[in-house]
């Protein structure tokens, strides 16, 4: 019996003729494709396009994409788009004449950056000439970077930057605040006024008669608050006092100024000496409730001897 060999160019079922009219049949079968896919990039972002690419094997014909977002395509391989952030699974069938095979893998979507929108605020809010102000970022948005500009040639890279102002005047304060997906820039007006901050010395004069003591503000700086503490136990805040004292002596005489922001002070001490000065004459008198004696109390000044 002779043996014979055919090539089948096409897949299907073929009756075979042999010799002495006998015949057989041979069939030749495809197998479902088995279903594979990438996707690029592989850590997208919302509104960032993604390509999902077919890889299957088995020489699918068909295709069917489930995004896991309730969107589909039936293209080989197919764009997508996800506007929320999430991990989605997507899903391709791959089919042909001989079956279908399913796979699914997951894809995490991240929120894309937007640009930050740059605001700040400042302390104090009417700084004066060498006082420290603060400045501090709040911008919204997630910013990553800032640049300030001071209006007088100063700036900084810091998130909440000092700075000190050395001449009086209006300034333009601009922050660019900045991430990866791009920058915005603010401006706000700060002036500074020329302040007691700067120079603020404290001093005084005396001038006693007995036991009285006249005491005159000196000070330079411009000070709006004056604290005098005479020694004795006793306090001012006067700007220019006077003080009489009950005994004569030496006392230490303190002088605190500053300026009503509180952001500068200076203090002056001297010693004062008063002497005994002829008594003040003074008295007060109390008539008793059940009878017709009255007290007399002395409050002369000045330590009378009779």
């Amino acid at each position: 019996m002779k043996t014979r060999s055919f090539l089948f160019l096409a897949l299907g079922c073929f009756v075979i003729a042999g010799c002495g009219g006998g015949s057989s049949s041979q069939s030749t079968t495809s197998s479902k494709p088995t279903a594979a896919f990438t996707f690029s990039p592989s850590a997208p972002t919302t509104g960032q396009t993604v390509t999902f690419t077919d890889t299957s094997t088995g020489s699918p014909t068909a295709w069917t994409w489930n995004f896991g977002d309730s969107s589909t395509s039936t293209s080989e391989s197919p764009t997508h788009t996800y506007t929320a952030a999430g991990t989605f699974t997507v899903t391709l069938t791959a089919s042909n004449a001989a079956g279908s095979n399913a796979v699914s893998r997951s894809v995490t979507v991240t929120a894309a950056a937007i640009a930050p929108v740059a605001a700040f605020a400042f302390s104090p809010s009417a700084p004066t000439t060498g006082q420290t102000v603060t400045f501090t970022d709040t911008s919204t948005g997630s910013p990553t970077a800032w640049t300030w500009n001071f209006g007088d040639n100063s700036t900084s890279t810091s998130e909440n930057p000092t700075h000190t102002y050395t001449a009086a005047g209006t300034f333009t304060v601009t922050l660019t605040a900045s991430n990866a997906a791009g920058s915005n820039a603010t401006t706000q007006s700060i002036t500074a006024i020329a302040g007691s901050s700067s120079g603020m010395t404290a001093q005084f004069s005396v001038n006693t008669n007995g036991q009285m003591a006249t005491f005159t503000d000196t000070s330079t700086g411009g000070p709006t608050v004056w604290a005098w503490n005479f020694g004795n136990g006793t306090t001012s805040a006067i700007e220019n006092p006077t003080q009489t004292y009950l005994t004569a002596g030496t006392y230490t005489v303190t002088l605190t100024v500053s300026n009503s922001a509180g952001t500068s002070s200076s203090t002056a001490t001297q010693s004062v000496t008063v002497s005994e000065s002829a008594p003040l004459t003074a008295f007060t008198f109390a008539r008793a409730a059940s009878n017709t004696t009255i007290a007399f109390t002395d409050n002369t000044i000045g330590v009378p001897t009779s």
